[in-house]
């Protein structure tokens, strides 16, 4: 058993309604603190709402829907309590930190990338992948690839058998390390700013002078609507019945 000093270190995933940070936004996030061979490692995960609708595409490849994060934390809600349980100056891995850290600021934390890692170590890998890495490496499959928690923690096996190729934790996260980007918050629509109705036969009509009816009808069978329309008239109902 390698002894090493005592250090915070956490594993890092996040599900994203697009693949540039400018653009778009994290609607999932999953930690979990790593330590060599951990049995039970404290985990933590939960889907964001990004504020405005996921698109298709995005939703065909994680399977997270606009109905899924509807009653989920905000962007900033979420990475608040992520400030709360990681530690200023704790190390944050991901697989591909370059592509996550995006899409959350991670501020006085170190980061490091687990796919620099096993491109360099795994060199006879047919593919670099997370899933096809975790193939290569007879690593069990058990929960949905493209889950935040389960890519997490298929990392976390990946970084077990990676961590048995150094000579102790510190050469490990040394190799690791790569440059932080600053943050690329998405200067996208807030899901309020929505107060005209886009469809159905009340199209172009403020949403705040709808029947109460007509928006119940509404939330319960339009469920492609976007998201922040949908947002919108869930407050007004919220608003006229409690």
């Amino acid at each position: 058993m390698k002894n090493e000093n005592e250090q915070s270190i956490w594993i890092l995933d996040t599900e994203t309604t697009g693949l540039s940070g400018k653009t778009n936004a994290a609607c999932e996030i999953a930690i979990q603190q790593w330590y060599p061979q951990s049995s039970q490692p404290f985990e933590w995960s939960t889907l964001i709402n990004p504020g405005f609708a996921i698109p298709s595409s995005a939703t065909e490849i994680h399977g997270i829907t606009n109905e899924d994060v509807k009653n989920a934390p905000t962007t900033q809600q979420a990475f608040q309590k992520i400030y709360e349980i990681i530690p200023e100056n704790s190390t944050v891995l991901a697989y591909n930190m370059k592509f996550d850290q995006q899409f959350i600021d991670l501020k006085e934390r170190n980061v490091g990338c687990v796919f620099h890692l096993a491109k360099k170590i795994f060199k006879d890998a047919p593919n670099h992948k997370l899933g096809g890495l975790a193939q290569h490496l007879n690593i069990e499959l058990k929960d949905t690839m493209h889950r935040a928690m389960a890519d997490v923690k298929i990392t976390s096996k990946i970084l077990d058998i990676i961590y048995e190729k150094f000579a102790n934790l510190e050469d490990l996260l040394t190799q690791s390390k790569i440059k932080k980007i600053a943050y690329q918050n998405p200067t996208l629509p807030i899901a309020t700013n929505y107060d005209i109705m886009t469809f159905g036969k009340y199209k172009g009509y403020p949403i705040a002078i709808l029947p109460l009816d007509y928006i119940d009808w509404v939330l319960l069978n339009c469920t492609k609507m976007n998201m922040g329309l949908r947002l919108a008239l869930q407050e007004i109902y919220d608003s006229k019945t409690s």
